[in-house]
């Protein structure tokens, strides 16, 4: 592992990872698959691992695990141990502040990427200069999804935050119209990307500021997406196929009901709030 950037040549790609305590084994298998994918592209990829974990013998477990695999990869890796867990965006932000590469990439742990997804990404965003974020479709179960999202409002996000004790069937067209259920085969524009994947120009996501660190956890990646259409389209390309095993907040401890809450009220208190 390194602490520079490789000499001299033109990294087009950079990848920003933040962990907390994430499982080392679905981590590696992560990071083997964007080794695969990115060893299409020209040109050189960064990888940087964040890791929020605050836990010495954790992080010495990861180091020596990402050490031993790192020179099967086709990329360098940069591995940070943080001095505080800064949480999701600002960690994010380190290596956005740093980067010299074209593309960004933000990226979850969980997710094992398609080999031929970056290189469709890149194309996309190299083909279009209006589109300014690409975001996936996901495989997560064994079943086709997305992370793409509709403006909320409250009552939905109360309903996707508790969905897990309580799925009334009465409701489920207002979920699925904001969770763009609609989306086929076809590219599409939508208002929101998730943060599991989101690949962007580096020159777009300093120019916004990368993510707004008033959001500790949720509601980040809705904040960036809104501040980024400014500057243009957010496109969904089902194309770019992920798989994503992570869940929602409602099957979490109350520590996540407090910060989702919390951060929903700054995201609407920011955006405008809307009830119903």
């Amino acid at each position: 592992m390194t602490n520079e950037t490789q000499g001299g040549a033109a990294v087009q790609l950079s990848v920003s990872i933040v962990v907390f305590h994430s499982e080392i084994d679905e981590l590696l298998d992560n990071l083997d698959s964007l080794s695969a994918a990115v060893k299409a592209l020209s040109g050189d990829t960064l990888v940087e691992i964040l890791d929020n974990s605050i836990d010495m013998p954790y992080s010495a477990d990861l180091a020596r695990a990402l050490t031993s695999r790192e020179p099967h990869w086709h990329f360098t890796l940069r591995y940070r141990e943080m001095d505080d867990n800064l949480g999701y965006g600002r960690a994010n932000n380190i290596a956005i502040a740093e980067t010299n590469a074209s593309y960004h990439l933000i990226l979850n742990p969980d997710v094992h990427l398609r080999p031929d997804s970056l290189v469709l990404a890149v194309n996309h965003l190299e083909e279009n200069s209006d589109c300014v974020l690409v975001t996936p479709r996901i495989l997560h179960q064994g079943e086709k999804t997305h992370v793409a999202k509709r403006f909320p409002n409250v009552l939905t996000l109360a309903l996707r935050a508790f969905r897990g004790r309580w799925q009334p069937a009465m409701f489920r067209k207002r979920l699925d119209t904001y969770t763009c259920a609609h989306l086929g085969e076809t590219l599409s524009e939508v208002d929101i990307a998730g943060g599991c994947f989101m690949l962007v120009r580096s020159g777009e996501i300093k120019q916004v500021g990368g993510f707004d660190e008033d959001f500790f956890m949720y509601f980040e990646d809705f904040d960036l997406s809104l501040r980024l259409r400014e500057l243009g389209r957010i496109d969904f390309l089902p194309s770019v196929v992920i798989q994503h095993e992570g869940g929602g907040v409602g099957g979490k401890d109350w520590r996540h009901q407090w910060y989702f809450a919390r951060s929903a009220v700054t995201f609407f208190n920011r955006h405008g709030w809307q009830l119903i």
